[in-house]
């Protein structure tokens, strides 16, 4: 069982756009973090974010914002179908952190098969297990991922067995927003 991480949040007058000033807010429900993961995403529970004194405006706090990425990565690693094109664009930034022409080469394909699959086909069965068995393994290495992911490294894995199931399912054409819970 993984225990659930704690955070603090330090400020020293963040400063907003319209002027105000960052300040920490706890938020107990639902926060739609889509913009700030760059993939469909709620997140449930306790939230903690920024909120601006003048505006009111909310954002999410970096160490809040890397905890769930990395739950929206194991999520998207156990689903039970084919990727969408905005899942494997997320896989590749948050997991993989490299471009489409170094995730091209990685898969033995081209740059423009990258870009079509992130402009919104989604992935071949054989395309979708590559690339989650790529994240994967760059995960479980204990490379530069050894901070975040070595804590996580059973979750990850269990994750095995799964990719081999995936491997028939097609992705649906508008994916339903990751439930992350925080």
């Amino acid at each position: 069982m993984t225990k659930k991480p704690t955070f603090s949040v330090r400020l020293a007058k963040l400063p907003c756009a319209c002027g105000g000033v960052l300040q920490p807010f706890k938020l107990q429900g639902k926060y739609d973090a889509s913009i700030e993961l760059g993939i469909s995403a709620v997140v449930r529970g306790a939230v903690f974010l920024l909120k601006c004194n003048r505006c009111g405006g909310l954002s999410l706090a970096g160490s809040m914002l890397d905890a769930l990425s990395d739950e929206a990565v194991l999520l998207l690693l156990k689903l039970d179908r084919c990727l969408s094109g905005g899942e494997a664009r997320f896989l590749r930034k948050a997991a993989l952190a490299i471009g489409q022409e170094e995730l091209a080469r990685a898969l033995g394909l081209t740059r423009v098969t990258v870009a079509r699959w992130e402009c919104g086909q989604s992935l071949s069965p054989p395309h979708d297990f590559q690339l989650r068995g790529l994240v994967l393994g760059r995960l479980c290495k204990a490379g530069r991922f050894a901070g975040r992911w070595k804590k996580r490294r059973e979750e990850l894995t269990a994750l095995i067995p799964v990719l081999e199931a995936a491997r028939t399912a097609q992705a649906p054409r508008s994916p339903p927003p990751l439930q992350l819970a925080a």
